[in-house]
Parts: C-alpha cells; sequence; structure tokens
C-alpha cells in the first residue's frame, strides 16, 4: 500500500509551483500562508490545498501584515489564479510579465 500522497498532504509538504500551473480563474484553498526570508527578500508564500507551494509577488509582502494573515487563515481563504498581464517596464525599457491575483473568503456552506 502506497501512502506518499496522503504523507504529502498530511505533513503540507509540498513541492513549489509556478503561476503558469495553476488554472485561470479556478479556486485553490489556502491550508497554510507565511512569509519566509529568501535570496530576494522576504517574501510571502502559500500552501494550495493538493497543489504545491507557491511563492507570491513581493508586492504583497506589506500588505500581508500577520494580523491579516492570521485572519485569513482562521476564517479560511481562496487564491484565485487572475492570469497574467504584460507590460513595458518605463525605467529599463524591457518587456515584463506579472501574475495577478485574487483572495476570496470561504463561505461558511463551503467548509
Amino acid at each position: 500500500m502506497d501512502f506518499e500522497d496522503l504523507s504529502v498532504i498530511g505533513t503540507c509538504v509540498y513541492s513549489d509551483i509556478h503561476p503558469t500551473d495553476l488554472q485561470v480563474d479556478q479556486k485553490y484553498k489556502i491550508p497554510s500562508l507565511s512569509k519566509i526570508e529568501t535570496k530576494y527578500g522576504i517574501l510571502p508564500t502559500v500552501e494550495l490545498e493538493g497543489v504545491g507551494r507557491l511563492f507570491l509577488p513581493k508586492r504583497l509582502t506589506v500588505p500581508l501584515t500577520d494580523e491579516r494573515i492570521s485572519g485569513m487563515l482562521k476564517n479560511g481563504t481562496y487564491l484565485i489564479y487572475k492570469g497574467e498581464k504584460h507590460y513595458k517596464d518605463d525605467e529599463t525599457n524591457k518587456d515584463v510579465i506579472t501574475y495577478l491575483y485574487k483572495f476570496a473568503p470561504i463561505m461558511d456552506t463551503e467548509h
């Protein structure tokens, strides 16, 4: 009997995923949300139930306060991937891709 998949879920050990691994407009339940120190500075990360760990953009580091994170986890929250946006950086004149996310509460009837 293989328990590897159950152990991964049970210990919340998810592999890192890229935003493009997600489906646009799909709801992903967030069982864990935190900020971690990386070589790029402090970044927020979310574990998406049954999917993996996703590093969120640095622009979300400040708004995701410890109090907000605690409330999101206590009340239940979905991350919804909204796709990507392409633009040209005015300072560097380079093409840039940014990934777009929305957060939504899990309604009591969905728990």
